[in-house]
């Protein structure tokens, strides 16, 4: 009596008749360059070589390489290419961090800027409004390192400007040689520019000089500071230092009335506006004194690069 595998067995035969005669997979190298097609018997697998030539199917291996090492270039092209990307952002990265100057120390009052200056070793600036010379006094005994001071003031009455300190001739004619006497003992290096503040740019740019530090006290509506900042700034050297006076609009000034410009034009944000202007246009911080209640001293730092 036959056995269940035995049935089994014989049942499988006659269900598959060329499984009983299937030759065993072949293992030569010939073989391997063949295709091959796989077919099913029962729960096994099998693969056999199909019909085709191997020359046709080494063509095909070597088209399959050139594709994936045409890939591979690609990929390590694009890799590069990051890379060098990468490299210029982090080396423009560090040439911004390069160009960034440490804060000054906190200013209380304008008569501090002086001890700063000091601290910092410049020796060159221009101050635009002088008046009688008092601010340019008190500079030049606390700043002994200065060995150039340029004094910038119309010594005039001005048109169209409603300020307490725009008096007439007579009186500016007294405060210039006021200003002449007081700062004798620097007269060997304070040079006078009795014009307005834009010919005095001009005239400086031409000389071909810029200076560590610059003070802006002149005309205090909107339009007359921001011409002279605008002038003065290219004049600044690379982490030199503009700064003024008066960080303030007009409803803070009353009785006077600096919302009116030579030309005529009205603009109430006068000084304060035209600092703030320029500072948000460049991106760059303003620093204001901060124990003074009224007639505040701005400043802003001129970056590396």
């Amino acid at each position: 009596m036959a056995t269940y595998k035995q049935r089994r067995t014989q049942e499988m035969s006659k269900e598959h008749p060329a499984s009983a005669s299937a030759p065993a997979p072949a293992t030569s190298s010939k073989f391997l360059l063949e295709p091959v097609s796989a077919y099913t018997t029962g729960s096994r697998f099998f693969l056999e070589p199909t019909k085709g030539s191997s020359r046709q199917h080494l063509s095909t291996l070597i088209l399959m390489a050139l594709g994936i090492a045409a890939t591979l270039r690609l990929f390590f092209h694009q890799l590069h290419c990051d890379d060098s990307i990468l490299l210029r952002n982090l080396a423009s990265r560090s040439s911004e961090e390069s160009c960034v100057l440490p804060p000054l120390p906190p200013i209380q009052t304008r008569q501090d800027i002086a001890l700063v200056l000091e601290q910092m070793n410049f020796t060159t600036g221009i101050e635009i409004g002088v008046q009688q010379g008092l601010f340019a006094e008190y500079n030049l005994k606390f700043w002994p390192s200065c060995r150039k001071y340029k004094l910038v003031d119309l010594w005039k009455q001005q048109p169209n400007y409603f300020d307490s300190a725009n008096l007439d001739n007579l009186v500016h004619e007294t405060f210039y040689q006021a200003t002449k006497e007081r700062l004798k003992p620097w007269e060997g290096f304070t040079e006078y520019y009795r014009m307005y503040s834009s010919e005095a740019a001009k005239l400086i740019a031409k000389e071909g000089e810029q200076v560590d530090f610059v003070y802006v006290d002149a005309r205090h509506d909107y339009c007359g500071c921001k011409e002279d900042i605008e002038m003065y700034w290219p004049l600044v050297k690379p982490g030199g230092i503009l700064a003024g006076h008066d960080f303030m609009a007009n409803y803070e000034v009353a009785p006077q009335d600096w919302s009116v410009c030579m030309d005529g034009s009205i603009h109430p944000e006068a000084v304060k506006g035209a600092v703030m202007e320029f500072a948000n246009k460049h991106n760059l911080p303003v620093g204001v004194t901060y124990r003074e209640t009224h007639w505040n001293s701005w400043w802003i730092r001129k970056p590396l690069c």
